[in-house]
């Protein structure tokens, strides 16, 4: 959601930010122990992050009419690179 994918970001947010020290129940956990943790329930991760997405669909919170997790990248039409781009 911040867009920080570090696990030693991470790390410090977790010393520094309100909102990761709540969600960390105020723990301060090691960049190695953030990493494995993500490392070993990504699958799980994954079909979360799915559910809390239909449920906001369902509940009217978000409104998505096609959502996709696979991995595809979308250009904005104003992109740096979309002039470099053939197709």
């Amino acid at each position: 959601m911040n867009w920080i994918f570090s696990s030693r970001k991470i790390h410090y947010k977790t010393k520094e930010d309100i909102a990761f020290m709540f969600l960390a129940w105020n723990l301060q956990p090691d960049f190695r122990t953030i990493n494995s943790f993500r490392k070993d329930r990504l699958k799980v991760i994954e079909k979360i992050f799915v559910k809390i997405v239909e449920l906001a669909m369902n509940m009217w919170i978000i409104k998505f009419w096609v959502f996709s997790i696979d991995w595809t990248k979308i250009y904005a039409s104003a992109s740096k690179h979309k002039k470099y781009r053939w197709n």
